[in-house]
């Protein structure tokens, strides 16, 4: 500097600004001599090279943490996202932070700004594997438009804000209370599945017609969203146990286990609620046309993506071709179809409903999907199943 060494920098802003913290860091600690750095006015030291959660810690040791709300407004939460995720980012259109502390974040992407492929390199050099987004910015991550409906719903009603936080609040209560609890998934999983999950929702909750068909559906039948939540998170789980790992791909294989089952709304409560073998066959034809039914709900609401609207047509499709509605091949079917239809089978023999009225343990239940479904599904899908419990 021409006038001033740092030394004397500092000492010159800290006589005129007393109440701002001021931190030093020097490669140089020889010019300090014998005088400690807080002698000479800086508030706290250090000496590179240091680790970047040395900063942190001492950053938030300066700055005082402001005491949190008791609830949290949804634009003070954040989304967890692996940093590979955001190589493609070039120009962000949301902003993008770090995580210093449990409740502190800092902005270091500004939206619009540039985000290099060798910034990138420089965070994982610096051993940060995840960066997050708000909340509100996760359905433009994951590419979902939030437009108006068509023509899916009869009544075109608007869902209230209060209403569409129950389906968020609903879901998180599904989660924690009435799935896993009693499983031996672990918590670290269970708690990332059910955060994106919840991410998820609140990505659609803009979609007036495609909230009213999630109302409709809740409203249809009590275990129907209970189920269709469960076999959203577990795909989620089982996808990325297989190893898939980008954030858009797994929000259409968690969206398309959520709407895997939108069909139903449209079959009558009574052979939703019978038990499977004392169908008719006319009931059973009718109960079998649900994936279609769905298929077809789906492409009339603009901008669903076309995985999901395919996870939902060929969930019942099996690796003999004897599944329906088209009786396809494995080799046809949709590795994401394949992820939902095992975690279907999964919910429905874990979670009671009228329609089965007994459930069974994780295992209980892996046993008896592989002992009797052995040909019919994936084999790496139900591989992936195994190793989360």
């Amino acid at each position: 500097m021409p006038h001033f060494d740092g030394i004397e920098l500092l000492q010159w802003a800290k006589e005129r600004n007393k109440q701002s913290k001021f931190f030093m860091i020097t490669a140089f600690s020889q010019i300090l001599g014998n005088r400690k750095p807080i002698d000479m006015g800086a508030d706290d030291f250090l000496q590179k090279p240091f680790a970047p959660e040395e900063l942190f810690n001492k950053i938030n040791k300066l700055i005082p943490q402001k005491e949190e709300s008791p609830t949290l407004s949804s634009q003070d939460h954040y989304c967890k996202i692996p940093i590979d995720d955001f190589i493609s980012e070039q120009n962000p259109k949301y902003d993008i932070y770090i995580k210093l502390s449990e409740n502190k974040f800092l902005k270091v992407i500004h939206k619009g700004g540039k985000f290099s492929e060798e910034r990138i390199i420089k965070f994982k050099e610096k051993q940060v594997e995840h960066l997050y987004i708000r909340q509100e910015d996760f359905h433009i991550f994951v590419g979902f438009t939030n437009v108006l409906c068509r023509t899916v719903a009869d009544k075109k009603i608007s869902l209230a804000p209060p209403k569409i936080m129950r389906f968020v609040e609903y879901t998180g209560e599904i989660v924690m209370q009435q799935i896993f609890q009693s499983t031996l998934l672990d918590v670290n999983k269970f708690i990332d599945a059910k955060q994106f999950i919840e991410s998820s929702i609140k990505a659609i909750s803009n979609e007036e017609c495609l909230m009213q068909v999630l109302d409709s559906l809740d409203a249809h039948v009590d275990s129907l969203y209970t189920h269709s939540v469960g076999v959203s998170m577990l795909s989620y789980l089982i996808a990325k146990a297989m190893g898939y790992s980008n954030s858009k791909i797994l929000f259409n294989v968690a969206l398309g286990g959520l709407l895997h089952d939108i069909g139903k709304k449209e079959i009558s409560k009574e052979i939703l609620n019978k038990p499977r073998f004392k169908l008719t066959q006319n009931e059973i034809d009718i109960y079998e046309s649900h994936p279609l039914r769905g298929k077809i709900i789906l492409e009339s609401i603009k901008n669903i993506p076309t995985e999901v609207i395919t996870i939902t047509y060929e969930h019942h499709e099996n690796g003999l071709g004897r599944g329906y509605p088209r009786g396809i091949d494995k080799k046809r079917i949709n590795p994401m179809a394949q992820i939902v239809s095992v975690a279907d089978l999964f919910i429905e023999l874990t979670v009671r409903d009228k329609s089965q009225p007994n459930v069974y343990t994780a295992i209980e239940a892996i046993n008896r999907i592989e002992s009797g479904q052995e040909d019919l599904i994936d084999e790496n899908t139900i591989e992936a199943l195994k190793s989360l419990f």
